[in-house]
This record gives C-alpha cells, structure tokens and sequence, in this order.
C-alpha cells in the first residue's frame, strides 16, 4: 500500500490537481473507494474512475503529470 503522502485522498483533493471540468466534477463528489490508483515499477501513479477511465498519471511524490478526461 502507498504511503500516507500518496494516498487517493491525500492527492486528488489537492488544489491544481484535477483541473479539467469533468474531473473538477467528479473531484466535488468522489469517495476514495470510487477511485483505484496503481502504482507503477518506476514510482508513478496512475488513477481510475470506478467505470474504469484513467483519470490521472503522478510522478513518485504525487505531483500530476497530466490529466485525463
């Protein structure tokens, strides 16, 4: 399991984070166990809506990378 700094509810809520409309949406109503997050072999993080949409890509200490809609 990740580490408390890279949690879902640690990074999502994060002002800057989500910035696209839909994900601001979903970011307003989202319950931690909605979202899945993977961590990958080289640190980063990737999330996933419940239907399974990437949301998100993170380098190793949270930081997004790029943003999915």
């Amino acid at each position: 399991m990740s580490d408390d700094h890279t949690s879902v509810a640690a990074i999502l809520p994060r002002t800057g984070v989500l910035t696209l409309k839909g994900n601001l949406r979903f970011a307003t109503e989202f319950k931690t166990e909605n979202v899945t997050m993977r961590n990958q072999p080289s640190g980063h993080l990737v999330f996933y809506r419940a239907d399974g949409r990437r949301i998100l890509m993170t380098d190793p200490d949270g930081n997004p990378l790029h943003e999915c809609e």
